[in-house]
């Protein structure tokens, strides 16, 4: 009974370390083994964290512009026509200039321009903007660190499980050899059944070690997959050995945190809201100036 039991243990051995190739082959040709940086790459380029971080940065960005847009002058042109009194299509109705005349009478056009020379509100509104600007930048660089930060985490772990998976698979490949010869060792009586049946012990659990952390370097695959856009089956991780230094070099400590740096941004463009709501009240310069035909005038 119990020489049935050992063949049969020695069987289910064998057949597992005929399926241990299968199982474990990641090194096959089709598949781009991943450098650090494009994995960052990638990440940065895909993320909907940093879409809508960039996103918010063009908003600003226009906004900078519109207000910007206040220096310049405005030019509008309109053409009226009423019956009754001339002086009823005003400023309220957004007509101005000769149009606007109370002494017209009939159809009349021309084009009114205005530009202010002299006011306060519109440079604290300029720098509000430019601050937000500044702001937005820093968070999407700090949306940046974050995305890269998680990349390099799963990737670092797809690298460890795959030295952990090679290296398991070097332990297996040395206990079947030992497993050989201790065999012949007992055959010839010079080892007892007990140290066959502990090497054979060994070698079933660092072939269960070597299995758990191939599926675990695959799942972590995924979730490159998963970051990157690519497909799991198509690529792998260079070995802990292979890793080259440079491509750390992609992520640059910066000179102040950017948390930082983006409250204190807003904390500037909040002030200078306060400041330009503080000087709408005061007097302003402008300059207006309007050309127009009037076919007909009353006195």
């Amino acid at each position: 009974m119990r020489m049935h039991e050992q063949w049969t243990e020695r069987i289910v051995l064998v057949l597992i370390l005929l399926a241990l190739p299968a199982i474990t082959s990641f090194a096959s040709t089709d598949r781009e083994e991943l450098r650090l940086k494009k994995v960052l790459l990638l990440a940065a380029r895909i993320s909907p964290d940093l879409k809508t971080s960039r996103s918010k940065e063009v908003e600003a960005e226009q906004s900078t512009r519109i207000a910007s847009s206040k220096y310049f002058p405005t030019l509008d042109l309109a053409a009226v026509d009423s019956i009754g009194f001339a002086g009823s299509p005003g400023d309220s109705t957004g007509f101005g200039g000769l149009m606007a005349s109370p002494y017209r009478k009939g159809p009349s056009f021309g084009v009114f321009s205005k530009w202010s020379l002299l006011d306060f509100s519109v440079d604290h509104e300029v720098e509000s903007t430019q601050q937000e600007l500044l702001a937005s930048r820093e968070k999407t660089r700090i949306k940046t660190i974050q995305v890269y930060q998680s990349s390099l985490q799963i990737y670092l772990e797809a690298v460890r499980y795959r030295g952990e998976d090679e290296a398991w698979r070097r332990i297996v490949d040395e206990l079947i050899k030992i497993s050989v010869k201790v065999k012949q060792f007992v055959k010839n009586g010079q080892y007892s059944d007990v140290a066959h049946l502990l090497i054979e012990d060994q070698l079933k659990e660092a072939i269960r070690q070597q299995t758990a952390f191939h599926q675990r370097y695959e799942t972590t695959l995924k979730r490159i997959a998963l970051l990157t856009g690519l497909h799991a089956d198509e690529i792998a991780c260079p070995s802990p050995n292979q890793i080259d230094e440079g491509d750390m070099l992609i992520i640059q400590p910066g000179t102040l945190n950017p948390l930082i740096k983006a409250a204190d941004f807003e904390a500037k463009a909040a002030h200078q809201t306060t400041e330009k709501i503080s000087t709408e009240s005061l007097p302003r310069v402008v300059a207006v100036g309007s050309v127009g035909y009037l076919s007909d005038s009353r006195v």
